[in-house]
């Protein structure tokens, strides 16, 4: 499901409000910086993020992240994270850089800087863990029947994640996105799954006082698997991506 030259862009609301867009790239194989001459490529994957509209009145937020993946297991090998406040920042810093290498299967370094300050931990994981850019691509690997379920585990920033997806099969959506008729796809060509996300430690167990995020998202049913929808509730009020562009593969 990871080919070179696919990109996505979305259009972002926020409380059925314009907020910006979002975009992800499948770039490349490239070398492990880590492995020798004989080490197998990684995948290069991108992503990028900026606030718009209402929400950028006071502050300007960008999103970049570049994440390595093994591509036999799609699990995230390094990720690197960029935000940056331009503007009235809502946060005690303007800049933070969230770096994470995983250290063997089972464990993830996390560097953590704010502003230049920087602090580092070793967090274990489950194996084969994903970060938000290779989580998505791990949905789109999966060929569910309605009713079936998949787990899988995320670290985002510093944060570990459970992730719970149930196929739905095929239910309409309220809002349909434009760019179906592009894709040469149908309301009834589309799939749908809902999942939860819960911050759970290094045993699975759910955390105290964390409440857990519910999510919903549409993708096609034929072999592309493009993601066409992704609403969740992590913050207050709804959050709604759609996408509004799409690149093959290349080649």
């Amino acid at each position: 499901m990871l080919k070179p030259g696919e990109r996505f862009r979305f259009d972002v609301s926020f409380a059925g409000n314009p907020a910006g867009l979002a975009e992800a790239q499948i770039i490349g194989f490239e070398p492990d910086p880590n492995a020798g001459p004989e080490g197998s490529p990684l995948l290069r994957l991108e992503g990028h993020a900026r606030t718009s509209g209402v929400v950028s009145l006071l502050a300007t937020v960008t999103d970049d992240m570049v994440t390595l993946v093994d591509p036999r297991s799609g699990a995230a090998v390094s990720s690197r994270n960029t935000l940056e406040y331009q503007g009235l920042a809502p946060r005690k810093y303007k800049q933070r850089i969230t770096e994470q290498s995983y250290r063997g299967r089972g464990f993830v370094r996390v560097v953590d800087s704010k502003d230049g300050k920087a602090t580092s931990k070793v967090k274990r994981t489950p194996l084969d863990t994903y970060d938000p850019l290779s989580a998505m691509a791990w949905v789109r690997s999966l060929d569910l029947e309605a009713g079936e379920r998949a787990k899988a585990h995320a670290v985002d920033g510093s944060t570990l994640l459970r992730i719970e997806i149930e196929s739905k099969g095929n239910k309409p959506m309220k809002q349909v996105p434009s760019i179906l008729q592009a894709l040469e796809l149908r309301p009834e060509d589309l799939l749908m799954i809902e999942g939860v996300l819960t911050h759970v430690d290094e045993f699975d167990q759910a955390l105290p006082g964390r409440r857990p995020y519910k999510m919903r998202a549409w993708l096609s049913r034929d072999e592309r698997r493009i993601p066409l929808v992704l609403e969740s509730d992590m913050w207050v009020g709804s959050i709604r991506l759609e996408l509004s562009s799409y690149d093959p593969p290349s080649g």
